[in-house]
């Protein structure tokens, strides 16, 4: 079987290259501006670099990558950027690409619509009745209009004149409540019902005001929350893998994709690359919660963004603990892309590249 995987630029491509590149021929598809490191992936079987969404139409994007998909049996895209490009003309891919129908997808990636399936989320203001400090973003954090990627944005607000100004700034803005509470979240595989499960814990994010995560930590599942996801995935009839992403008791969104610790799953025993693929060829696959808890991953270069924000420098003596730490770039069986992401990230950051 040979797969595609695009983009190329993140922990999940990487993760999923490393995990399917020993049993199929997984190649990976780059953007150019951007640093591929799955590019640099031993288990890589062809890479391809296509130009920047920003820079061209979709409609020329598109075109690349179905050629591209020609000779691939499957395409996984990873992203909210290629998850609505190929949703949107999955057409034209035929039963190749793992993603959900484009009016599914919308409804997952926003906010404004999914929130209130869950029985406890953030407070919704109009702006005439926001309590402060409140936080604007986007209903998605991205969207596909004409011909275009829209990138979404979040920004917090502390009193009249910075909401005023945020709504002006923020693409197709809603007004939250801000709440308290440390990062976790649920991942699955759901096909009728939710096959594989699993639930981390955010120790580190790379900003410490709130983003991503740097490190996490397997946690045990919060069977309440999970049944509540199943059903929520069931009445609208959801297939394939994703996040959704807690805020203490609140939920914060639902990413319907692979998420950027994907390695940590793995690693403790849920092979979510692998049972994707299986679902999506119709093969049937035993219901699996049981895996390893306590197991803490770490992205080094993230990690690294984190002391320099927080100034807790002390940190860099326990970041480079590897036989504490498992790591969401799987250094120790594929060095070569989490070292030229320490070495090369940093440099484009300085000559203003994004990523």
């Amino acid at each position: 079987m040979k797969i595609l995987v695009i983009p190329a630029h993140n922990n999940a491509s990487l993760n999923i290259v490393q995990t399917l590149g020993r049993i199929y021929k997984v190649s990976i598809v780059g953007i150019k501006g951007y640093f591929n490191k799955a590019f640099f992936s031993k288990f890589k079987y062809k890479h391809y670099l296509i130009p920047n969404w920003k820079n061209e139409p979709i409609e020329k994007i598109l075109d690349i990558i179905i050629d591209i998909s020609k000779n691939y049996d499957i395409i996984i895209p990873t992203n909210d950027v290629f998850s609505l490009i190929i949703s949107k003309y999955k057409f034209l891919f035929g039963n190749k690409a793992i993603v959900m129908d484009y009016d599914k997808l919308l409804k997952f990636m926003d906010k404004s619509y999914i929130s209130k399936f869950f029985k406890k989320y953030p407070k919704f203001y109009n702006e005439n009745n926001v309590k402060f400090p409140a936080v604007v973003k986007s209903k998605s954090s991205y969207f596909l209009e004409d011909n275009k990627i829209i990138k979404g944005k979040l920004l917090i607000v502390n009193n009249d004149d910075e909401l005023k100004n945020a709504l002006k700034e923020v693409p197709y803005p809603i007004i939250q409540e801000k709440v308290e509470g440390k990062g976790w979240g649920i991942e699955f595989l759901f096909d009728k019902e939710i096959i594989l499960a699993f639930s981390h814990l955010r120790i580190r994010e790379a900003d410490p005001k709130g983003s991503y995560s740097s490190c996490a930590l397997s946690i045990p599942l919060n069977f309440e929350i999970l049944k509540e996801i199943e059903s929520i995935l069931k009445s609208l009839e959801y297939f394939g893998v994703g996040m959704v992403e807690m805020k203490g008791d609140y939920f914060i969104e639902f990413n319907p994709r692979f998420w950027g610790s994907l390695s940590l799953a793995i690693e403790c025993g849920l092979n979510f690359p692998l049972y994707l693929i299986k679902a999506h060829i119709g093969e049937k696959i035993d219901k699996n919660y049981d895996y390893k808890i306590g197991i803490i991953s770490r992205w080094l270069y993230s990690e690294i963004i984190h002391i320099i924000k927080s100034r807790n420098f002390k940190l860099l003596f326990e970041i480079f603990k590897f036989n504490k730490y498992k790591s969401f770039n799987n250094e120790h069986i594929d060095p070569l892309p989490g070292l030229l992401e320490l070495i090369f990230l940093p440099i484009r950051r300085l000559l203003g590249y994004e990523n």
